[in-house]
């Protein structure tokens, strides 16, 4: 892993790293997720299907705490977990076809009550609430590497990426 670019002002800042496989994405997603502050935060994992999103999300979860099995939401939209006193919510929008249908099931105030939600396929979905956090991961040239690009909304969220990341 290698930092590729750090910018940041008070308000938003954006990191850039490079991963060299699986091992060095999951060392990435763990180090946001021990660094989570204590306040509720939502993270949106955006990039093309295969990217490593589901995987990114997985060992944020794992990291604060969950053992076993952490199935892709991309069927059932949505797989909650309770850990160390934390709500955590993980969502896949790649099959939402009727976001209004999973409003009136109580989406928003799922969303709302979760300590962290990390949501794959954000702009499939219109009307999320805004991000703490946007992760982008991009395939690199060989097949295991991976380009992520982070950007944080907010003082105390840029610190968090500063934290774990730089």
């Amino acid at each position: 892993m290698s930092a590729v670019a750090a910018t940041a002002t008070t308000e938003a800042a954006i990191v850039r790293r490079d991963s060299a496989g699986l091992p060095d994405t999951a060392a990435l997603a763990a180090r946001l997720a021990e660094q989570k502050p204590a306040n509720p935060a939502t993270v949106y994992l955006c990039g093309e299907v295969g990217a490593g999103k589901s995987e990114f999300a997985r060992a944020m979860i794992r990291q604060l705490g969950v053992a076993g099995s952490i199935p892709s939401p991309s069927f059932a939209l949505v797989q909650l977990y309770e850990c160390d006193q934390m709500s955590i919510g993980h969502f896949d929008f790649y099959r939402c076809t009727d976001l209004n249908e999973w409003r009136a099931a109580g989406l928003d105030e799922t969303i709302a009550g979760l300590d962290l939600a990390i949501i794959e396929w954000p702009e499939r979905s219109a009307g999320l609430p805004a991000p703490d956090l946007q992760i982008t991961i991009v395939a690199g040239q060989l097949e295991c590497e991976r380009n992520l690009a982070a950007r944080a909304y907010g003082a105390g969220n840029c610190q968090w990426l500063q934290r774990a990341w730089c």
